[in-house]
């Protein structure tokens, strides 16, 4: 069954550095922003009020349900996301999919072992720096959007601009999901709650057929001088190619293996645009990564 996400309550957008997973006992989202000192963590509402920007010693970020409808977690959606089965080919062109296919939360990019990135076994460990977790309820998150262009996968040894193009077009990754979308929904009368650190926020209530489009992310603030922080190469073929933010989770990630960046077509707009997109783990808490 498709999505219907004019019926929800709340359309949340998560973006940035962060990590998700579903955990399958309490059945809440929880979503690590990890607090790294060249990214910014802020919550807008979409009530057209200011942005609130997340001070970076907060810890808990809670995004409840009054009167909530709990998704059906048993048949419809065990992972917690609308699930289409894994993606047979990432370097598709969109234009060409179904909003079924696009939506597809499996576009996003898998850290477990034997997934989407080849670097082993995973082991969760703190960063060094804070961690801001954000427990979602009574939510179903699917991929919004997806990277404009195809991405490239190289092991973080490597620099594309020392590589042969066919080197190259062997570490073609293709497109992940750019943002991820979650539809809350809840019964009239009903609405949803946000605290942080417990302090809440003015309730948001249900509006039927009109609803609130929130957003929570993490990202490099806008720099008018240009991609600051980031590394370029100029690949044998005169393109640029510009190193994400992908290699930062192994601030938070032990691997077996090998490690890999993302690097892409620089983004016009934002500094760290090029795949500063929020990785998911299937785990049954993502408690490992706070900082004691």
């Amino acid at each position: 069954m498709s999505l219907q996400h004019e019926k929800a309550t709340a359309n949340l957008l998560i973006d940035g550095l962060a990590i998700c997973g579903f955990n399958e006992r309490d059945r809440v989202w929880e979503v690590a922003y990890l607090r790294h000192p060249q990214h910014e963590l802020g919550l807008d509402l979409g009530d057209d009020s200011d942005v609130v920007k997340i001070p970076r010693d907060a810890r808990v970020i809670k995004i409840e349900t009054v009167k909530g409808r709990t998704p059906d977690y048993d048949h419809e959606f065990p992972l917690g996301f609308f699930d289409r089965g894994q993606v047979p080919d990432r370097t598709r062109d969109p234009h060409g999919m179904s909003t079924d296919e696009k939506e597809n939360f499996r576009w996003a990019m898998n850290l477990d072992e034997g997934a989407d990135v080849p670097h082993g076994k995973i082991k969760l460990k703190p960063p060094p720096y804070p961690v801001t977790m954000a427990y979602i309820s009574d939510a179903v998150f699917y991929s919004a959007a997806l990277t404009p262009r195809n991405m490239y996968l190289i092991p973080l040894r490597n620099n594309p601009a020392m590589m042969s193009q066919t080197a190259l077009n062997r570490d073609l990754y293709g497109k992940t999901a750019d943002e991820i979308g979650v539809d809350i929904t809840c019964a009239a009368g009903g609405g949803i709650k946000v605290t942080i650190d417990g302090e809440e926020l003015p309730l948001l209530p249900h509006k039927p057929g009109n609803p609130w489009k929130m957003m929570l992310m993490n990202m490099r603030p806008f720099l008018s001088g240009g991609h600051h922080h980031m590394a370029v190469a100029t690949t044998s073929t005169g393109a640029n190619l510009e190193q994400g933010d992908f290699q930062i989770y192994y601030d938070s990630l032990d691997v077996t293996g090998e490690k890999y960046s993302l690097w892409g077509h620089p983004s016009q707009m934002f500094s760290g645009r090029t795949d500063c997109n929020t990785p998911w783990i299937r785990r049954s808490s993502l408690a490992a990564l706070i900082p004691s």
